[in-house]
C-alpha cells in the first residue's frame, strides 16, 4: 500500500519544486505565468486592438485596460519604441504616442495621442489553391496523475487498491491553496500546496498536502461549492444548510486542520460561489464574493471583511442560475462576471458596473448540451465544461471558442475542472500571485474514472495564408489558444534565413500576420518555394514554443517604382524624369518607345501585367502596351496618375522563357510609365505543413522528394498501411497531369519510384515547382518539388 501516491495524485504532481546547485528556483512538473513588464504591456496593446473590432469585447476590457476615457483605435503597425520608468510607460507607434500608468501591478492606459490607423482587419483575395487550414501543439495535454507508478487517473479503483478505501462518494468541485518562498541561500524553497475537493454525498471537504497528509472536514451539509484565497481562507457553499463556511487553513504549519471562521447565512441554495480581488490578489481585505442562487433566481455579492461579510448587491434577471466566475487579467480579477443559467443551457457575460450587471455577449447551448462549471486561468481564458457530453472547451476572455477537448475516450462523466493559483515570493523580485499550466478535472467517481490531470497548452489553430491581389503581400490568418510571443521566420530553398518578423506578445484568439515579401535587407525577393515557420512562446516555461513549420510557393511578383533611385536592372530603354519623390512623380518617359526585358519565366505558367502613367507635362497623350508583339491594351497619359488593369500576357510571349514588354506612344508628346508590375497568375501558394498531418492515417506517408531542388531525377518514397492500388502521378502548377509515376497493385509498406524530369511523351519538361500525389485507396497526399536546370 503506498499512500503517498495518492496524496501525491491528489495534488496533481504538479508542484514538487526543488532549487539547483546556483540556488535558482526551477520547477518540476509544473509553471506558473511569468511575463515581463515589457510583454505585459505588449498583452495590453494587443487586447485593445483585438477589442476595436468587436463592441462587446471593447466594452469588456475598458475598464480595467483604461484608467480613464477610451481608446478609440490603437494603431495596427509595430511598437516602434518601449521606455519603462519605474511605474510610468511611453509606448511608441508609428502616428502614436502612449502613456501607460502601473498600479497594484496592474498597467493602465492613461494617455494616448496621434491619430490611429483604421482597426478594422485588412481582407484579402485568395489567391489560388483553399486549404482547410493548419494546427499544432496542445491545448489540453494529457499528463499522467503518477508518472512513477504510471497513475493516469485518479478512481475509486485506484484508491481501493493504494489506500483500501474509496475515498470519495462523489467528488464534485476543486480549489486549492499555494505558496513558496525562493532564495538564493538555504533552504532555497519553503512551500505550502493542498488540493481541497468537495464530496456532497459524505458530506465533507478531503484535503491533502503534497506528499505529506490527507484529511477531510466534515461539518458540512451538502457542500456544492469551494473557493479559496490568498491568505488560505476556504470558502464553502452548502445548498443543504443555505450558507456559505468560511474557514481558515494555517498554512504555515505542518499538517494543519481547517477551523471554522464565520458563516455567511441566509442564502437559499448558494449554487456556486465565486471570489474577487477587486484587482490586489495578495490583499483580501477589499475582496469580494458572488453566490449564485437558483432558487431565488439571484446572484449576489457580498464585501467581505476579516470576520465577516455584508452583502452589497443583488442581481435578478436570471434563470436558475448554477454557476458564477469572475474574469481576470494578467492574474487578478477584473470586473468580467459570467453566469451559467437556464438549467445549464446558457453562459452569459457580464461587466458589474458597480451598480448592475451589464450585459455583454451571450452563449447559448446546443441541443442536448448542460454546462454544469467555468474556470479562469492567468490570461482570463475561459474553460467551460459540458457535463452531459464529457466536453470541455476554451473560450478567450469574451467568449471567442479557442479549442475543445471532447468527451467519450477522453472523459467519463465529466463534472468540473480547476486552475490553481498560488502567492510566489521570488527573493529579490517580489511577491506576485500566479495562475499554472496545470488543468484538474473530475468525472464521475467509479472503478475507472475519477480524476485527471491535463496541462493547459499553446496551440496553435485555423492557420492559412492569403495573398492580396498583386501578390505583394502574404496574409498569415490563425488562432492561438493562450497568450504567447509570436515570432515568424521566413527561409528560402537554401535554408537561409530571409526575414524574421517578431510580432511580440498576443493575447489568445484570431490573429493575423504580413509578410511584405522582402528581405531583412528591404529587398524584394524572387519566387520560389518558402518555409514560413510561426512560432508561439508561451508564458508558462522558458523553452515552451510550440512551433506551425510550414511551406507555400511564393509566385513571382515584381514591382518598379519607375524613375525612383532603386535601379531599375529590367529596363533597356527609357529616361528617367523626376519632380517630386512619391512614385507618381518619378517617371521613365521616352518620345516612341519604352521597352523592358525579363528573363527565367516559365513557359508552363501564367503572367499579368499592370502599368501605371502620368506625365506632368500639360498636354495629354495615349500610349499602347505590348508584350511581345502583341497589343494588350491601350491607355490615357495626363498630369493625373492612371494604373490599367491587369492584363494577361499572351503564352507565345515568353514561350522561350523570355519577355518583352514596351509602352508605345500613340498620341502626344512621349510614352510614360510611373509604375510597373509583373505577376504570376493561375498559380496559388499552394501551403501545405510540414511538422506533422493530422489527417493522414497512420501507417500511410508520402516523403519529401530526395535531392530538392534536383536535376535530372529525384527519388520519391511512400509508405502504405495495407496491400492497395496506388496511383502516383506528377502536376504541374496549372494542375495539369505531366506524368504518371505508379499505378499499380503494392504491398503494404515502403516503395520508391523516380522521376527523370520527362512528361508522359518523354519530352524534357522546364525548371519549375512540380506536384506530386500519391493515392492509395482512400488515402490521399500531396507535397512539392522544384526541378532546376
Amino acid at each position: 500500500m503506498k499512500p503517498l501516491v495518492i496524496i501525491l495524485s491528489l495534488v496533481l504532481l504538479t508542484t514538487a519544486i526543488y532549487a539547483d546547485e546556483t540556488g535558482s528556483a526551477r520547477k518540476q512538473g509544473a509553471s506558473w505565468a511569468s511575463v515581463s513588464d515589457e510583454a505585459r504591456i505588449q498583452l495590453l496593446i494587443d487586447e485593445l486592438r483585438s477589442s476595436m473590432t468587436d463592441a462587446a469585447r471593447r466594452q469588456a476590457v475598458s475598464n480595467h485596460l483604461l484608467k480613464s476615457g477610451s481608446v478609440e483605435a490603437i494603431s495596427q503597425k509595430p511598437i516602434t519604441d518601449m521606455h519603462i520608468d519605474g511605474n510610468k510607460a511611453y509606448v511608441s507607434i508609428e502616428g502614436q504616442d502612449i502613456t501607460l500608468e502601473k498600479q497594484n501591478g496592474q498597467w493602465q492606459v492613461t494617455a494616448l495621442s496621434g491619430a490611429a490607423a483604421q482597426a478594422a482587419t485588412r481582407t484579402f483575395a485568395l489567391e489560388g489553391l483553399g486549404n482547410e487550414g493548419f494546427s499544432a501543439g496542445e491545448t489540453f495535454a494529457k499528463r499522467d496523475i503518477s508518472e512513477e507508478y504510471s497513475i493516469n487517473t485518479l478512481s475509486k479503483g485506484i484508491s481501493t487498491t493504494y489506500l483500501d478505501r474509496e475515498l470519495f462518494g462523489s467528488p464534485e468541485k476543486t480549489a486549492s491553496y499555494y505558496a513558496a518562498t525562493y532564495r538564493k541561500t538555504a533552504p532555497f524553497v519553503e512551500a505550502t500546496y493542498v488540493q481541497f475537493v468537495i464530496d456532497p454525498s459524505w458530506n465533507r471537504v478531503v484535503y491533502g498536502s503534497l506528499n505529506r497528509w490527507i484529511k477531510a472536514y466534515e461539518d458540512v451539509t451538502g457542500p456544492s461549492a469551494i473557493a479559496v484565497d490568498a491568505n488560505a481562507r476556504v470558502f464553502v457553499a452548502e445548498t443543504g444548510a443555505s450558507r456559505i463556511s468560511v474557514l481558515q487553513l494555517d498554512a504555515a504549519q505542518e499538517n494543519s486542520d481547517l477551523r471554522p471562521n464565520f458563516v455567511i447565512e441566509g442564502i437559499k441554495n448558494p449554487a456556486d460561489i465565486a471570489l474577487h480581488d477587486n484587482g490586489t490578489p495578495l490583499n483580501v481585505a477589499d475582496d469580494a464574493l458572488y453566490v449564485a442562487d437558483p432558487v431565488e433566481n439571484k446572484v449576489l455579492k457580498y464585501a467581505l471583511g476579516e470576520f465577516g461579510a455584508q452583502q452589497v448587491e443583488e442581481f435578478d434577471g436570471f434563470s436558475e442560475p448554477t454557476s458564477v466566475l469572475v474574469g481576470r487579467w494578467d492574474g487578478s480579477n477584473n470586473n468580467l462576471v459570467y453566469v451559467i443559467d437556464k438549467i445549464g443551457k446558457r453562459v452569459q457575460l457580464f461587466e458589474d458596473n458597480g451598480s448592475s450587471l451589464q450585459l455583454l455577449r451571450e452563449l447559448k447551448g446546443g441541443y442536448q448540451q448542460y454546462f454544469s462549471g467555468m474556470r479562469a486561468d492567468h490570461f482570463g481564458n475561459v474553460y467551460l465544461v459540458d457535463n452531459v457530453n464529457s466536453n470541455l472547451y476554451k473560450y478567450s476572455a469574451t467568449l471567442e471558442l479557442l479549442d475543445q477537448l471532447s468527451g467519450g475516450a477522453q472523459f467519463e462523466g465529466l463534472v468540473n475542472a480547476d486552475i490553481p493559483f498560488g502567492r510566489i515570493t521570488v527573493e529579490g523580485e517580489g511577491t506576485t500571485w500566479a495562475g499554472f499550466d496545470q488543468l484538474f478535472t473530475l468525472e464521475r467517481w467509479t472503478e475507472n474514472s475519477g480524476a485527471q490531470r491535463r496541462v493547459p497548452g499553446l496551440g496553435i489553430r485555423n492557420a492559412t495564408f492569403h495573398a492580396d491581389a498583386d501578390i505583394s503581400t502574404v496574409s498569415n490568418r490563425f488562432t492561438i489558444t493562450d497568450a504567447a510571443d509570436v515570432t515568424v521566420n521566413i527561409i528560402d530553398e537554401e535554408d537561409r534565413l530571409v526575414r524574421s518578423i517578431p510580432a511580440g506578445w498576443m493575447v489568445s484568439g484570431s490573429k493575423e500576420l504580413s509578410w511584405d515579401r522582402r528581405n531583412d535587407s528591404g529587398e524584394q525577393v524572387h519566387a520560389g518555394l518558402y518555409r514560413y515557420q510561426l512560432d508561439a512562446k508561451s508564458a508558462y516555461g522558458e523553452n515552451n514554443v510550440t512551433t506551425l513549420d510550414t511551406r507555400f510557393y511564393l509566385p513571382l511578383h515584381y514591382w518598379q517604382d519607375a524613375g525612383a533611385e532603386n535601379d531599375d536592372q529590367f529596363r533597356v530603354n527609357g529616361t528617367v524624369q523626376k519632380w517630386g519623390e512619391a512614385a507618381d512623380q518619378t517617371i521613365v518617359t521616352d518620345r516612341n518607345r519604352i521597352v523592358y526585358r525579363f528573363n527565367d519565366l516559365n513557359p508552363e505558367s501564367k503572367y499579368q501585367i499592370s502599368i501605371e502613367a502620368v506625365n506632368n507635362a500639360a498636354a495629354k497623350g495615349t500610349q499602347a502596351v505590348f508584350a511581345g508583339k502583341t497589343e494588350l491594351s491601350t491607355m490615357s497619359v495626363s498630369g493625373e496618375a492612371q494604373r490599367t488593369a491587369w492584363l494577361d500576357v499572351p503564352a507565345e510571349a515568353y514561350a522561350d522563357g523570355k519577355l518583352e514588354l514596351s509602352v508605345a506612344r500613340i498620341e502626344g508628346e512621349s510614352a510614360a510609365v510611373s509604375q510597373l508590375w509583373l505577376k504570376e497568375s493561375g498559380v496559388g501558394l499552394s501551403p501545405e505543413q510540414l511538422n506533422g498531418d493530422p489527417q493522414v492515417a497512420e501507417g500511410f506517408a508520402l516523403e519529401q522528394n530526395y535531392p530538392n531542388p534536383f536535376n535530372p531525377t529525384t527519388t520519391i518514397r511512400f509508405r502504405i498501411p495495407e496491400d492497395a492500388r496506388v496511383k502516383l502521378e506528377v502536376f504541374n502548377l496549372l494542375g495539369q497531369k505531366v506524368a504518371t509515376l505508379v499505378d499499380d497493385l503494392r504491398s503494404a509498406g515502403v516503395s520508391t519510384a523516380n522521376w527523370d524530369g520527362r512528361n508522359a511523351g518523354g519530352a524534357q519538361v522546364s525548371s519549375g515547382i512540380y506536384f506530386y500525389r500519391l493515392e492509395a485507396g482512400s488515402l490521399v497526399q500531396t507535397r512539392q518539388m522544384l526541378l532546376i536546370k
